[in-house]
């Protein structure tokens, strides 16, 4: 479970680090009408990506951790109350939420 997670942040981190890319190009040069050959690691960390990664991993967990507690409310309301703890993805969506809001901020 641990490798998804790590798998899932790596995923996320590539797909903003590009879209970040997007708002703000760096690592390639033009100059005598061509360009020069592109520098990588400019580009993925450009300087819009720390904003924008932080932002969205932490709605990443704000979003999951409703939509689990959303699941535990569903089996709650049709009678299913087992062992489980619905409190646990509520505290995690709950907590990260303010995060994210601040992350936003920063950016």
């Amino acid at each position: 479970m641990i490798r998804v997670c790590l798998g899932a942040l790596a995923s996320a981190w590539i797909v903003v680090a590009a879209n970040a890319w997007m708002n703000t190009p760096v690592g390639f040069d033009f100059a005598g009408c061509e360009f020069r050959p592109p520098d990588p690691y400019r580009a993925i960390f450009n300087p819009a990506m720390p904003a924008e990664t932080f932002h969205m991993i932490a709605a990443a967990y704000v979003a999951t951790g409703f939509a689990v507690a959303a699941v535990y409310a569903l089996a709650m309301l049709r009678g299913r109350r087992g062992s489980s703890r619905p409190d646990i993805p509520v505290t995690l969506g709950g907590k990260e939420g303010p995060v994210c809001a601040l992350r936003a901020r920063w950016a």
